[in-house]
Order: structure tokens, then C-alpha cells, then sequence
């Protein structure tokens, strides 16, 4: 097995010779430690391309230098760049699947302005794809985050609002709608009715608190703690900016309505307004009944995205820079 050695700060070498991980936060000791199959696998075919990997820390003046040699760079980070010799490497919305993208990951990656022809899709393919994850995921409740036991008998829901943590790598632009508007907007459309509310696993203090503000105004409105998977079941619609959860309501083939820019908006109906996305709830399951979404699953995360795991993993990655960098 293939180490990453760390780039030292006067590193040169030949154009095109060293494959070069720029690794933001605990991802630097992860891929140091060798603890992901994606960088061992990619790092051995590297290897036997004649091609060394190496190891720095995304921002740091290494870093910075080193993307500008005509190098292979890949960044493992939230922040979306595009250049010549770079692509992105990031974990996806489904626990096993690896984005390796031109421009960036999640509502940054080339896939938010790639166009789905579900004619084109092999409807086999994706009802074996769709069914084989969709159904482990689901039966084994995995998610990116540690879940709560299945409850299973949640009370029936007309929505659940996932929330999302946003860091400087996603500017306020890129959502149309505030937690708080969501919220809000869910709440008055189905008075009476249940609407429920989650926190994403790493959302911030502060952001919990403003939620939990908006919450308490509303009578039909409550936080509920459960796996996403149970929330998602127990609802008719789930409601997010662009939270995984939004993508892992597919699996259930759940109508999902968006906020913000988001890599599975073909899936969703996205609003950007609030009288939008009104109509948008009132409408979602007679607009969505008739989607792909075993075709759409496959499409985006069994084309678009890479699994490390399957035996094909390292030519189809090693194919991605071939295609970006080497031709």
C-alpha cells in the first residue's frame, strides 16, 4: 500500500509528477492516517502510474504555492475552486459515495448545472442500484451522521423541515430562504397539521437557538429528534435548503422542496420565494408523484459520484484525472 508523504515547502518536481491532496481540517489526519478507501486506492493507482501522492493542508502557504505548479491537485475541503489541474474530492450525501468533481462538492459541484434525461438512464440498472442502497441505507438506518434507533411510529407529519449548518464556504446568497421563512411558511400552510423540525448533527449553537426562537411561535410546529430516515417516513413532504437529508428522501421517494442552490435540484421543486414555496408544499406530491426517482438516485450517485468500495473504483477515478489533467 502507497503512503501520502507530506509536501515539504521547497518540494519541485517535474510537470505533471505528483498527485497532491490539499486537505482541509481533520481530513489532513485522516488521509495521514490512512483511515478512507478512497485516498489508499487512488494513491496506489497513482503509484503505479509512476505518479507520487503527497499531503498538505488546505490554506496554508504550501498549500497556496504548491496550486499553482503543474501539479494534479485535489482538494478535500468544502471551499469550490476551479483550475486546470484540480478537481474536488468530497464524501456525498449517501455514506459511501465520494463526490470527484471539476468545480466543487454539494450545491458547488458541476452536477447542480448538469441536465437529467431520465430517458437516458437504464431503468434496470437504476431500480437494482436504486433498491440495493435505498434499501441497506435503510434497513441498517445509515446515514453520513450517527442516527437514533428507528422509532417507526412517529406521528403522521404534513412536512418536515430539515435544517442545515452553513459555513464561509456557503455565502448567504446561496440560499433564497432562511430557516426561519421555511419554518414559518410550513407552519401557516398546514395549520392543522403537524409540521416537524430537525437540526442537522453539527448546526451551531447559535443557529439552534434562532430556530428554536421561530419554533416556539407556532403552535402546530415542534423539534423532534429521530433518525432521519423515521422523519422522512413519517412525513409528506420534507422541506430543506439543500440538506443531505433532502437527497436521502429520494430513497423513500419522498416530493422534497428546496431553498437553496442544490446539486439534486432536479429532484426537488426550488423555490426562492416565499409565496413560491407556499404553492410549492401545497402542490409537491401531485407534482412529484410521477418522478423518477429510482432513475434519478442512480443517475447522481451511482454515475455522477464514485464508490470506493466496487473493484472499478480506482480506473474511474484515475479516468477523472486523466480527463482533467493528463489529456
Amino acid at each position: 500500500m502507497a503512503r501520502v508523504a507530506p509536501l515539504g515547502p521547497d518540494d519541485t518536481a517535474e510537470p505533471l509528477t505528483r498527485l497532491i491532496f490539499h486537505a482541509e481540517g481533520a481530513w489532513y489526519e485522516t488521509i495521514e492516517d490512512q483511515q478512507e478507501l478512497f485516498f489508499e486506492k487512488l494513491t496506489d493507482r497513482a503509484r503505479d502510474e509512476g505518479v507520487s501522492a503527497h499531503l498538505v493542508r488546505l490554506g496554508t502557504r504550501a498549500s497556496r504555492g504548491a496550486l499553482d505548479s503543474e501539479q494534479m491537485h485535489v482538494i478535500v475541503g468544502d471551499a469550490p475552486q476551479y483550475a486546470p489541474y484540480l478537481l474536488h474530492a468530497h464524501p456525498a450525501h449517501i455514506r459511501g459515495f465520494w463526490y470527484m468533481d471539476e468545480t466543487g462538492i454539494r450545491e458547488h459541484s458541476s452536477i447542480r448545472l448538469s441536465a437529467f434525461h431520465p430517458s437516458l438512464v437504464s431503468y434496470e440498472d437504476a431500480e437494482y442500484f436504486f433498491n440495493g442502497v435505498s434499501g441497506y441505507m435503510l434497513r441498517e438506518n445509515i446515514s453520513q451522521l450517527p442516527q437514533r434507533a428507528r422509532m417507526h411510529d412517529l406521528e403522521r407529519a404534513a412536512v418536515t423541515v430539515f435544517c442545515r449548518p452553513f459555513g464561509p464556504a456557503q455565502p448567504a446568497n446561496s440560499r433564497a430562504l432562511s430557516h426561519a421563512a421555511m419554518i414559518a411558511t410550513a407552519a401557516t400552510t398546514f395549520d392543522d397539521r403537524q409540521v416537524y423540525v430537525a437540526f442537522h448533527g453539527q448546526q451551531l449553537e447559535k443557529e439552534r437557538t434562532e430556530i428554536k426562537s421561530v419554533v416556539q411561535q407556532f403552535h402546530n410546529v415542534s423539534l423532534k429528534q429521530a433518525s432521519v430516515h423515521d422523519l422522512i417516513a413519517a412525513s409528506d413532504i420534507v422541506l430543506t435548503q439543500n440538506a443531505a437529508a433532502g437527497f436521502e428522501a429520494l430513497m423513500q421517494r419522498k416530493p422534497v422542496v428546496s431553498c437553496a442552490r442544490c446539486d439534486y435540484a432536479h429532484a426537488t421543486i426550488n423555490v426562492r420565494s416565499r409565496a413560491a414555496l407556499k404553492a410549492a408544499l401545497l402542490n409537491a406530491e401531485r407534482q412529484q408523484e410521477r418522478f423518477a426517482f429510482a432513475e434519478y438516485f442512480y443517475w447522481h450517485h451511482g454515475q455522477k459520484c464514485l464508490e470506493p468500495v466496487k473493484d472499478e473504483f480506482a480506473d474511474l477515478a484515475w479516468g477523472r484525472i486523466v480527463d482533467k489533467m493528463l489529456t
